[in-house]
């Protein structure tokens, strides 16, 4: 069974009730998972977003734990690749908004609940202080709502301390965290989702 995402509204393809109720998007969502685009693409003409092709290869096929480590219903959680830092986690809305302010109440609650999840998982898993949460959505092809959690190690160099935490992101490929690294965070960052 498909489940059928929940925009706010589809007037702009002239209809005036929520997606929710429209039929003709319910098969479409059934079918769209033989499209080569994700849904939210079709519908709202966003080609460019990278992230919502990496939200749909999630959908659409098995990936590797450290890119599912929480199963959730409106957004993925997924260990960053190209970091030094293990632990580098992002949340990620499944549907494409550009701005925190478009979120569903539902989607807000699922949020706060996974930000202090993930960052339980964090401590457990990586041994961190606390975490930094941060958002922008400004990278090109990348104005797609995610929230970057990362772990605030006690040791952590004054370079590298708040914002500059960024120094650790998009790092040369002999620099970055291996696979094997990243699943290893995400089993024990489950570890902590079956003890709440």
């Amino acid at each position: 069974m498909v489940e059928v995402v929940a925009f706010p509204s589809v007037t702009s393809l002239g209809h005036s009730k929520p997606t929710q109720s429209c039929e003709w998007l319910r098969h479409f969502a059934a079918a769209s998972r033989y499209l080569a685009v994700p849904l939210n693409q079709v519908l709202y003409g966003m080609s460019e977003c990278q992230t919502c092709v990496l939200v749909e290869n999630r959908r659409r096929q098995d990936v590797p734990i450290w890119d599912s480590i929480f199963p959730s219903r409106y957004f993925d959680v997924a260990h960053a690749f190209s970091t030094s830092l293990p632990g580098w986690i992002v949340i990620v809305c499944k549907r494409h908004v550009e701005a925190i302010d478009e979120l569903s109440v539902e989607e807000s609650r699922e949020l706060g609940e996974l930000i202090q999840l993930v960052s339980k998982g964090l401590k457990h898993a990586v041994g961190c202080s606390k975490t930094y949460v941060m958002q922008f959505a400004e990278m090109p092809g990348h104005n797609h709502v995610h929230f970057h959690v990362v772990p605030r190690m006690a040791d952590i160099p004054e370079e590298s301390k708040g914002p500059k935490v960024f120094n650790y992101l998009s790092v040369e490929p002999a620099l970055e965290i291996s696979e094997a690294e990243r699943n290893d965070v995400a089993i024990k960052m489950r570890e902590v989702q079956g003890a709440i």
